[in-house]
């Protein structure tokens, strides 16, 4: 599996939240390495100061195009995580085109709140090159204190934006956080219980088997090197049935339950053997069940709907 880390601004607590998702992973005993795509190269600086007597998370570096690289690295671990820059980058296109998960971090203020639009127009464009790619957007750094309420007047302002999941699952600003990179340690190696619960349950809610899409040929260089291709650029054809066959990315506001209800019947399907399946795919398959009912039941069912 593939894990993109990336944000519009830095100071979010994006690498230090990459080495606490690796250190997570590899103390269930999966084989992770970090790609470092960041110029700032902080993962890298943390991997070089580790004490020897430490376990040590592969680590290694890369620039530009990452695509091709995260693909390679993910034939031989388990799990693959990208921390990119904290801006729009090439290094953040091409690996938002080979990922399994896209995390943006973002802490609860305003001027973070500011990037989130321009994020979601890029996660949103990537989909037209990888249509299962999962985006989370990740309250981080939040305040411990229950009587300050910033992180969740946050989260009411990120429901606006259905292009990515905003996770239940948030991660306080605690010092066994805070100090990870600079203690050469991260939280797996603490006795903060909360701190590793919180990136436990961050992990599993993003975890999502894979289901990768075969998407049409599309203008990647004009992507990666900050282009709008994705948005609009489906290519016009005059055969009819060549339009049809291909899957268009779309973007569809959902309410909480309804995602629930839809992530209940993915679990229930892969667990009584039907294979992969994801949100597309329950998404498809309800249209075709209207399909087979008459104009009357279907505005019967349109009229409940509404009045929930």
């Amino acid at each position: 599996m593939i894990i993109v880390l990336g944000s519009q601004k830095g100071g979010v607590g994006k690498s230090t939240l990459a080495v606490s998702i690796a250190a997570y992973l590899m103390s269930l005993g999966n084989r992770v390495i970090i790609v470092d795509a960041d110029d700032q190269k902080s993962v890298l600086t943390w991997y070089n100061n580790r004490p020897e007597d430490l376990p040590h998370i592969p680590v290694t570096g890369a620039t530009g195009n990452i695509k091709a690289m995260l693909k390679e690295h993910e034939k031989s671990y388990d799990f693959v995580i990208a921390d990119c820059a904290g801006r729009d980058s090439a290094e953040m296109r091409s690996g938002l085109m080979a990922a399994d998960v896209f995390i943006s971090p973002l802490r609860p203020s305003q001027m973070d709140l500011d990037v989130v639009p321009h994020t979601c127009s890029v996660f949103t464009a990537a989909k037209d090159f990888n249509e299962d790619v999962r985006g989370y957007l990740v309250l981080n750094m939040t305040p411990t204190n229950m009587f300050v309420n910033e992180a969740n007047e946050a989260a009411e302002v990120l429901k606006d934006y259905p292009e990515m999941h905003l996770a239940n699952s948030r991660v306080c600003d605690r010092k066994a956080t805070s100090r990870c990179l600079g203690r050469i340690n991260d939280n797996f190696e603490t006795q903060n219980d909360k701190a590793q619960q919180e990136i436990e349950a961050l992990v599993k809610e993003g975890y999502s088997v894979r289901n990768r899409a075969n998407t049409s040929p599309r203008d990647e260089a004009a992507f990666i090197n900050g282009g709008t291709a994705g948005l609009d650029n489906t290519k016009k054809s005059s055969d009819k049935s060549s339009v049809v066959s291909k899957a268009k990315p779309v973007s569809i506001s959902f309410f909480e339950e309804n995602l629930k209800d839809i992530d209940a019947l993915i679990t229930a399907e892969m667990v009584s053997g039907k294979g992969r399946v994801n949100r597309s795919d329950v998404v498809r398959a309800a249209v075709e069940a209207l399909k087979t009912l008459s104009k009357t039941e279907v505005s019967r069912l349109i009229a409940e709907v509404k009045q929930r």
